[in-house]
């Protein structure tokens, strides 16, 4: 699924730097960030379900050495970037100083900021952040890594969801979608209540639990690759024409919801290619690296090479966020990986299958 990963990662580019026409476009932020959610269960589920680590001790370190090193390379490049920020930081006040300082840190918290605001001096809950004269959240140094405090909140629920019930994980579900539903019909269905609270967004990480479990249950000796391939261009045809059925933010949710059938078959189509797996490698980076790009390079790249004129801003900035994501990949996640692998791994555990 790593083309699918960079496919996604490239669509929340264009998010931020609309393309002039096509399908990034058109996918969407939101739709991207949510059907990555669902993958991030599936391959959880399947890394617990190995036993890859001994401990759950084990399991934390991994995810945090995956996590952290990248983004802490880019906040810093961030930081050193922008002199000034520290000094807005502080005029804040205490309360909303210290807020920020520890989540731009640790990551922890980071999408609370999408729901706080620094106005007089201290933290206060605001429902509508992008109303508020002094919301907290542009002063995040990678504006998109709120996703990773999701992400993290996840891993840790990660050792004992897995160990559940099937039945389990579909009424935590349910209880999920029924409260996100309810909460839009009661007046909250705008942005950040419509995919970035993490009470809400949990129902997607456990359909990709649910999917992989699915995975694992099914003899897919029975799906020759010319079917398994028709299935991946079916899915794909069938989300390019979802467009119309996602007018409302519930129908947004609920498509992406709907991926929980199309990863398994997708999965299964692309595990044994190395190819799609390092691609997939560069979409976390991507992912981090695109809006930095785009606020402090993309300006001096267009003014150094007026030449670049001629071609849409979105096309530079993708191209610059994968040859950054590749060397980041190389130099730093490459070799953590191998190291948290080497270190980290029960040597008694069956391999994961990525």
């Amino acid at each position: 699924m790593g083309l699918l990963r960079v496919f996604l990662a490239l669509a929340v580019v264009a998010a931020h730097q609309p393309p002039p026409t096509g399908l990034l476009r058109f996918v969407g932020g939101q739709m991207a960030v949510e059907i990555f959610f669902v993958i991030s269960g599936f391959y959880m589920q399947m890394v617990m379900s190995s036993g890859r680590y001994a401990t759950v001790r084990d399991f934390y370190i991994s995810r945090a050495l995956r996590i952290f090193p990248a983004y802490w390379l880019i906040a810093g490049a961030v930081l050193l970037a922008t002199p000034g920020w520290l000094t807005q930081v502080t005029q804040l006040g205490v309360g909303p100083a210290v807020a920020l300082l520890l989540s731009n840190a640790i990551l922890l918290l980071q999408d609370t900021t999408l729901f706080l605001s620094g106005n007089g001096g201290s933290l206060s809950f605001t429902a509508n952040v992008f109303a508020d004269p002094l919301p907290l959240y542009p002063y995040l140094l990678i504006p998109v890594a709120w996703t990773l405090a999701l992400e993290l909140y996840f891993y840790l629920l990660v050792p004992l969801l897995a160990k559940r019930s099937d039945r389990f994980l579909v009424a935590l579900i349910a209880i999920a979608t029924v409260a996100r539903i309810v909460t839009y019909l009661a007046g909250l269905n705008s942005d950040p209540w419509t995919y970035r609270f993490f009470p809400f967004e949990i129902a997607l990480f456990l359909c990709g639990m649910l999917a992989q479990r699915f995975h694992a249950r099914t003899d897919w000796q029975a799906f020759p690759r010319e079917k398994l391939s028709r299935i991946g261009w079916i899915c794909l045809a069938v989300f390019c024409l979802s467009g119309p059925f996602r007018a409302s933010r519930i129908a947004v949710f609920l498509v992406a919801m709907a991926w929980t059938f199309a990863i398994p078959y997708l999965f299964e189509l692309t595990r044994r290619s190395r190819i799609d797996r390092i691609i997939g490698e560069l979409s976390y980076p991507v992912y981090l690296v695109h809006v930095p790009l785009l606020s402090l390079v993309m300006p001096h790249i267009k003014q150094a090479l007026p030449a670049l004129g001629i071609i849409p801003d979105y096309f530079v900035l993708a191209a610059l966020s994968l040859a950054t994501a590749f060397a980041i990949w190389w130099l730093i996640d490459r070799p953590i990986d191998h190291l948290r692998h080497k270190m980290l791994a029960n040597p008694r555990a069956t391999p994961p299958e990525i």
